[in-house]
């Protein structure tokens, strides 16, 4: 009994020391950085922990910002049959200062979060309603002229200083752009025309496909104001209905003097390398991984161009599978596209990887610009097999004598410690499978429903039939040489293939193909399409033949799709 005693506290206290092994985590989040003078702002303290009455320190807001509002709430979450805790509190803050405004850090329980530097402009004059408006609307872009794909960043606010009831708004729709969200939907208060006022805010990154004239029409909002008395079920008031003003947008094409490469107008472009191991030592037939990631400020991410892989014979290259994201960044989306390669020497000397260079075009300055990465001189030793070999005969180590005896068991004093301590591990152990296994279960059976439903919803039949429908469009607009027919086709029949990821342009249509022709081809479209001044005549025939080549390609993919084997000598 004593033994079992004090097996479970050993266990207890391995637990307590366990917890304090994992350090805790404070971070601060702001819903924006960039705001007007007047306008509110939402602070996020999150500390990954039950907070039991603790509290961030925040006397040190109350220098630059006045704390409209507070409130905490606390999660408790099971992922992976391990349980995690967070504590989250919000603070509406509101800057008494314009300019450059910082949040320092903010302690909690000896911890403390990053800074964080926040943008206070000053108010716009723009023309307001009067003080007799308890709701109107507010839309406005960061630009009226652009250049074709160019981000534009739309926003639209809804204000008002009274209670909604079944509110409506109209959906933004355009044609010939690609619409992205920026963030969530932002609440804040302000100021206008003495009275203040509740804000409903939402960002959308607008990306032209063509140039020209293009409108973003006007929202509708649709709502019946509160009246002041309420009994038992809420009375309402009368009905409104406001529109904001549509906005003309000015795309200009894509310039003359760009090269022949994809069309890329950005804010800012980054391109760099990893290795993995960090600073390799190539060695043939040890595979290292190369990992290229191209970062574009103001750009959608299915614009970003494949990276080129290096031609030569010194290694064998594997790629991995690409990966396009974005975030939000403080002027609109930060994309990137980052590509890993594994790299095997096939043999010993010396190996050059060559020069990439990226053409980008800077929206800013308006001017073309050039990133890359400098050629690389790689030395490569010998296999550390061939190695092994040349080594002289090492001695074995000497045999046991026979009169060489196993030596005896200890036996510990604490051995019904230590028992008991294996049972209370080994029910622990049962426990925490038994937990695991339930839990997959229910996520297979979840799956297994889901994929019911999607494959009755739309099953391989149908997608065929589709996929030949678009590829019937494709081959027509190729014939009659239509180059935007043949655009629209082509990413209409590349979406068949891809049902994970949405195909909306021709970038998108590379990605899913990844064919070095195709790419070509696609690239001489683009520049058509996208060209200033009368477009030229396009010859269909060539592509109709690229996309005959790639779906033979596709029957032999089916019957062999495994890549050469990492290490064919091993095989």
């Amino acid at each position: 009994m004593v033994n079992l005693r004090l097996g479970i506290l050993i266990l207890m206290l391995t637990l307590g020391l366990s917890s304090k092994v994992f350090a805790i985590s404070v971070t601060a989040q702001v819903d924006a950085k960039e705001i007007q003078a007047g306008d509110s702002l939402l602070l996020t303290i999150s500390v990954d922990e039950s907070a039991f009455g603790r509290q961030p320190d925040v006397s040190v807001l109350r220098q630059d910002f006045e704390i409209v509002n507070t409130s905490s709430s606390n999660q408790v979450r099971m992922v992976n049959g391990q349980i995690s805790t967070q504590s989250q509190w919000n603070y509406t803050l509101l800057p008494k200062n314009s300019g450059y405004v910082v949040i320092p850090p903010i302690s909690y329980n000896g911890h403390l979060t990053k800074p964080i530097t926040l943008k206070v402009s000053e108010r716009k004059n723009e023309k307001k309603p009067s003080n007799d408006q308890l709701v109107f609307l507010e839309s406005f872009v960061d630009k009226e002229k652009a250049y074709v794909q160019e981000q534009i960043v739309f926003t639209f606010r809804i204000y008002q200083r009274t209670q909604l009831i079944d509110p409506s708004i109209s959906q933004l729709d355009m044609e010939d752009a690609v619409l992205e969200k920026m963030g969530d939907t932002r609440q804040f208060r302000t100021e206008v025309n003495g009275k203040v006022y509740e804000v409903i805010e939402n960002k959308f990154a607008i990306f032209p496909q063509k140039s020209g004239e293009i409108k973003i029409p006007p929202f509708e909002l649709i709502a019946t104001i509160a009246s002041g008395s309420r009994g038992f079920f809420f009375d309402s008031g009368k009905q409104i209905r406001r529109t904001s003003p549509a906005i003309n947008i000015i795309v200009e094409p894509k310039p003359n003097s760009y090269p022949d490469a994809p069309w890329l107008p950005a804010k800012g472009m980054v391109l760099k390398e990893t290795w993995s191991p960090e600073n390799p030592v190539f060695k043939v037939g040890e595979p290292i991984t190369r990992t290229l990631i191209l970062e574009a400020q103001g750009l959608a991410s299915s614009v970003l161009p494949p990276l080129p892989a290096p031609d030569t014979d010194s290694f064998k290259i594997y790629p991995d599978k690409a990966e396009n994201k974005s975030h939000l960044g403080p002027d609109g989306l930060i994309s990137h596209r980052t590509e890993s390669f594994a790299f095997i020497p096939t043999k010993a000397g010396e190996a050059t990887l060559p020069e990439i260079k990226i053409h980008w075009w800077n929206v800013d300055s308006n001017s073309l610009e050039l990133v890359s990465l400098p050629a690389r001189t790689i030395q490569v030793k010998g296999s550390a097999i061939n190695n092994r070999t040349n080594d002289p005969v090492r001695t074995p180590p000497p045999a046991l004598a026979a009169s060489d005896t196993t030596p005896p068991v200890l036996h510990n004093e604490d051995d019904g410690i230590g028992r008991s301590w294996q049972w209370i591990a080994l029910i622990c152990l049962v426990l925490w499978v038994t937990t695991i296994v339930g839990f997959l279960v229910y996520v297979r059976k979840n799956k297994g429903n889901a994929s019911k439903t999607q494959a009755a919803i739309t099953g391989p039949t149908d997608i065929l039939k589709i996929r030949n429908n678009h590829k019937s469009a494709l081959k027509e607009a190729c014939q009659s040489s239509n180059a935007r027919a043949a655009c629209t086709a082509l990413v209409r029949w590349a979406d068949t293939f891809d049902t994970n990821n949405k195909t909306l342009t021709l970038a998108d249509a590379q990605k899913v193909f990844n064919n070095e022709r195709l790419n070509q081809a696609i690239i001489k479209l683009e520049t058509l399409l996208y060209k200033e001044g009368q477009p030229e005549k396009w010859d269909g025939t060539y592509f109709w033949e690229v996309i005959e080549e790639l779906e033979t390609g596709f029957s032999r993919t089916e019957k062999s799709s495994a890549l050469e084997p990492l290490h064919p000598n091993m095989a």
